[in-house]
């Protein structure tokens, strides 16, 4: 049986007070042992002298790509956020909002784009491609979150 240890974290005022908005949406202990497993685990690869160079080489670029990937899903987040709000009409906010095919032109609506498309006209209007190690998928996943986030806070509001 594996068992678990407890520890103790010291967070500074501002991060604690930020935390405890979100608390209850987060696995708190679940988000620090994944920081502290990749902690470890780098630096595990820095003491051990039989690691191939190669091998190191992997173990860096992907922690910059997870560094990477996370940026840009927030900041997808941050994107939808703000387009659900001050871009958005109310019938593309539902469709993205109830989960709808962003592959598909929304329903009822002659010639419109896909919601996809509205998606790509947002991103290339702010971010250039190669800015950043930019993972076009992963922003397009935070923007929806953050589109579906305003739906469910508002449209009972509507």
């Amino acid at each position: 049986m594996n068992m678990a240890q407890r520890i103790t974290i010291t967070l500074p005022d501002n991060l604690h007070e930020r935390l405890q908005m979100f608390k209850e949406s987060l696995n708190i202990s679940g988000v620090c042992q994944q920081a502290i497993d990749l902690a470890v685990q780098i630096e595990e690869i820095k003491v051990r002298t039989d690691i191939p160079a190669m091998e190191k080489a992997i173990t860096r670029l992907r922690k910059q790509k997870q560094e990477a990937s996370a940026k840009w899903k927030q900041t997808g987040f941050k994107d939808g956020l703000i387009d659900a709000t001050e871009k958005l009409d109310y019938l593309t906010l539902k469709y993205i909002g109830e989960g709808g095919d962003i592959e598909e032109s929304i329903p009822g609506i002659k010639n419109e784009p896909t919601v996809m498309m509205w998606v790509e006209h947002f991103k290339f209007e702010r971010y250039e491609i190669e800015e950043d190690y930019f993972e076009s998928e992963i922003y397009t996943q935070g923007w929806i979150e953050g589109v579906i986030h305003v739906w469910k806070e508002i449209k009972d509001k509507l």
